[in-house]
C-alpha cells in the first residue's frame, strides 16, 4: 500500500508491472498493445514500467499514439524492484528473446502470478498452467487474454503464484542450486575414483 501511494496508484487499479531494460528484444510496444486491447475489458488496468534503456523515447511516443500516457508508468531504473512486485498485480514479460529471465525468477520467489513468453529458458521457470501462464511472442492479444484471465480470476491467479514460488523454491532458490552443484561434484567424484588409472 505504501509503495503503490508513493508512485500515486489507486488501490483499486489492476498494476501490471514489467521490469527490464527498455530495448527492442524485450518487446515493450507488444505490452502496450495488449493493454490497449485490455483497457476496454479493464478499465483500471495499469502498465508500470521499472527500467530505462535506449528505445525508451520511442515507447514514450507509441504510449501516446495509443492514447495510453494516463495508463502507462515510466519509473525509470529502480533498486527496489521486490517492493515494485509486492506492490502489483502481474508480472508481465512480452520478450522475443530470453535465457532465464531474472525478473520472472524474483516475481515467481514472491509468489507473483506472471504471464510471460514462451521464449529461451521461460518455460523452464514457468509451466503453463501450473506456475503461470505462457503466450506466443508477438501476440498483444494473447498477452491480453492471459492478463484479463488473472484480473477476473484473482483466487486462480494467487494459486499460480503460490505454485510458482514452490517451484521457484525448490529448483531456482540459491539453497536448490548449491544442491545441485553439490550433487553433480559428489557425483564426478564417484565417478573418477571408479575409472581405471
Amino acid at each position: 500500500e505504501a509503495v503503490r501511494a508513493a508512485l500515486g496508484l489507486p488501490a483499486a487499479d489492476f498494476v501490471i508491472l514489467m521490469v527490464g531494460i527498455i530495448r527492442g528484444v524485450k518487446r515493450h510496444a507488444v505490452a502496450l498493445r495488449a493493454l490497449q486491447r485490455l483497457l476496454p475489458d479493464l478499465p483500471h488496468a495499469r502498465l508500470v514500467l521499472a527500467g530505462d534503456g535506449p528505445i525508451r523515447p520511442g515507447i514514450e511516443r507509441l504510449a501516446a499514439e495509443l492514447n495510453l500516457a494516463g495508463r502507462v508508468q515510466f519509473l525509470g531504473f529502480r533498486n527496489d524492484v521486490a517492493d515494485l512486485m509486492g506492490a502489483s498485480d502481474l508480472l508481465l514479460l512480452t520478450s522475443q528473446s530470453e535465457g532465464v529471465p531474472q525478473a520472472v525468477t524474483q516475481a515467481l520467489g514472491l509468489g507473483l502470478p506472471v504471464v510471460a513468453t514462451r521464449v529461451g529458458g521461460v518455460p523452464e521457470l514457468i509451466l503453463h498452467e501450473r506456475t503461470g501462464l505462457l503466450i506466443p511472442p508477438e501476440d498483444p492479444e494473447a498477452a491480453a487474454v492471459a492478463i484479463l484471465r488473472c484480473a477476473r480470476e484473482p483466487e486462480a491467479a494467487r494459486r499460480l503464484g503460490r505454485a510458482g514460488r514452490e517451484h521457484a523454491l525448490a529448483h531456482f532458490s540459491l539453497k536448490a542450486m548449491l544442491d545441485k552443484v553439490e550433487r553433480l561434484c559428489l557425483h564426478l567424484l564417484s565417478e573418477k575414483k571408479r575409472a581405471p588409472v
